[in-house]
């Protein structure tokens, strides 16, 4: 067995999309291995994650035993999005889908877009009329009806103007209990107690209407096990390893930079501004006179530091004011206090934003970082098998959304009461 020491981490065909230092030790990131054993018997379940962002889609099919955190990529399809049109995206997904043999079998992952999915960590707090009396299984079902209606009603007018659409067409499409507490205090199970207050904390996840009804023609919706925000499930994570209780997320596209915040137990998108890899190449071809490729060629010369000293300072100044505009960009959605950000590429970015210059410029306390290596290899801690064909692109967000997964309860029983009120709000 060989163990993969490049993957296009975090974008596809590009060059670890300006993670550093990273190719000496990514073997232990995620411990990928490419194996050309392909009849090697690999048990677990069959998974078809269809991730669907700004810029692309990425289909991969695989096997996976998330309680051993083992998989195994079979295959993996990726298609660039000229534009975000979801009737081309539902296409494009029905195509594939028809690829896979016996997909009937395929349990079914959808890691969407903030314009197509929007997925909220949030809390609702009941008061119990009765408190003295002690918590049943018919109260706890009212209970988290109750709750999860509240949640629904609270949130629907936000996801909307987020989301561009009616009220009336926004579908709570997935909902899990993550903790309750009574009175305050964490419990696990909170039959046979009493309270005055129950709290849930919950994620939800909100789909347009549209987009439901167009998937149905594209995927059996009944092998659907999980969906939600892409943006928002690595932002769970990354706030789950980091154990920091405050923090933004920011995951940068070619066309748009998009912001999610996690303070006190709440997560959410925040919004987005379009600067990106366009603008940043369209910067330098203005003053250097050079095409796309070239000038994302001459960032990862400058990156690597093989440049003459004279041209690096020139160039440096150049980036330096096109990423000015990414960080006024912060600048205006982050309030007055310390924030950590933590940047997530999809393109090769000038390591300029790394340093004190660029980021002594901000009239805010901002410390950005990018998403580490250690965040990946220390905590996901998936051991990663690749057929020989497969090119993975964009493996952070994969990895997270099967760590999510794999943090889930077992046989939860809360969330699966809450998941049946899906029916009612869809």
């Amino acid at each position: 067995m060989l163990y993969l020491k490049v993957l296009s981490f975090n974008g596809i065909n590009t060059p670890l999309n300006g993670i550093r230092g990273l190719s000496g030790k990514l073997g232990g990131v995620i411990r990928g291995v490419r194996d050309s054993f392909s009849s090697l018997i690999f048990s677990g379940d069959k998974y078809l994650v269809i991730e669907v962002l700004d810029h692309h889609l990425q289909v991969t099919f695989l096997k996976a035993d998330l309680a051993q955190k083992k998989i195994r990529v079979i295959k993996n399809w990726n298609r660039p999005l000229k534009q975000f049109d979801t009737a081309i995206v539902v296409k494009d997904v029905a195509r594939i889908f028809k690829k896979i043999r016996k997909p009937s079998k395929c349990n079914i992952v959808l890691n969407l877009d903030s314009n197509l999915a929007t997925t909220i960590y949030s809390s609702a707090s009941l008061v119990r009329q009765n408190p003295s009396d002690t918590i049943d299984e018919a109260d706890i079902d009212n209970l988290i009806s109750q709750a999860v209606w509240r949640f629904f009603d609270r949130q629907r007018m936000k996801v909307a103007q987020k989301m561009g659409i009616d009220d009336i067409d926004v579908l709570l499409s997935d909902v899990r209990i993550r903790g309750i507490k009574l009175d305050g205090h964490k419990v696990i199970n909170p039959i046979g107690f009493a309270s005055k207050s129950v709290e849930f904390y919950f994620s939800q996840t909100f789909v347009p209407r549209d987009f439901i009804r167009a998937l149905r023609e594209a995927v059996p919706l009944n092998q659907i096990v999980f969906m939600a925000e892409a943006g928002t499930v690595l932002a769970h994570n990354a706030l789950n390893i980091l154990k920091d209780d405050h923090l933004f997320l920011v995951n940068l596209f070619p066309n748009q930079t998009v912001l999610y915040k996690a303070q006190a137990g709440k997560l959410a998108y925040l919004d987005k501004y379009p600067w990106g890899q366009k603008d940043l190449l369209a910067s330098m071809e203005n003053h250097l006179q050079t095409d796309p490729a070239v000038s994302a060629s001459v960032i990862d010369l400058y990156n690597k530091n093989t440049v003459s000293p004279v041209f690096s300072r020139r160039l440096e100044n150049i980036l330096i004011k096109e990423t000015q505009l990414f960080l006024n960009g912060l600048e205006a959605l982050v309030d007055e206090n310390p924030a950590k950000i933590y940047f997530n590429p999809y393109f090769n970015i000038p390591v300029t934003i790394l340093n004190s210059r660029f980021q002594n410029r901000s009239l805010k306390n901002l410390k950005i970082s990018e998403l580490s290596q250690d965040l990946v290899s220390d905590s996901f801690g998936f051991e990663v098998k690749l057929n020989k064909s497969v090119r993975l692109g964009n493996s952070l967000m994969l990895l997270a959304i099967l760590s999510e997964m794999a943090s889930l309860p077992k046989n939860d029983k809360l969330s699966y009461l809450a998941k049946r009120r899906v029916r009612w709000l869809s």
